[in-house]
């Protein structure tokens, strides 16, 4: 579609996250909305570190990065930069980073699906058609 998609995982415990975008703007445009966004979220989740990654959903690959590293610390400023911004849903906070997937099979272990039941992986598909052995 073209258009621009973020997310944002913050893993508290750590007090760090990361938040990815997606898009096609140009270099300059999508780096300082990246940064900006960054910033704010590492701000919002009183993280002492921060990364960004931006790809390109047309091309299918890595544009670039960017590290924030800071002890957090209440400002003013910033309480007024973030006033706008909406929070990060609950299910996007990371617990246990040794969950985490990175593509493949699910790592998590479940109970038993049943065939006709829809896949685990969020397809949509029926088990027996997905990832079903």
């Amino acid at each position: 579609d073209h258009r621009h998609h973020d997310i944002s995982l913050p893993l508290l415990e750590e007090k760090t996250g990361l938040t990815v975008h997606c898009n096609e703007d140009d270099n300059d445009t999508a780096y300082k909305r990246l940064v900006t966004h960054c910033e704010k979220r590492k701000y919002t989740c009183k993280a002492e570190s921060w990364v960004g990654c931006c790809f390109s959903p047309t091309k299918d690959k890595f544009r670039f990065a960017s590290y924030h590293e800071s002890e957090w610390s209440q400002s003013v400023e910033m309480e007024r930069i973030v006033a706008d911004l909406r929070p990060i849903s609950p299910e996007h906070h990371i617990k246990d980073v040794r969950k985490l997937s990175f593509g493949g099979q699910p790592q998590l272990k479940r109970g038993k699906v049943g065939r006709n039941a829809p896949c685990l992986c969020g397809s949509g598909k029926k088990s027996k058609r997905c990832c079903a052995p």
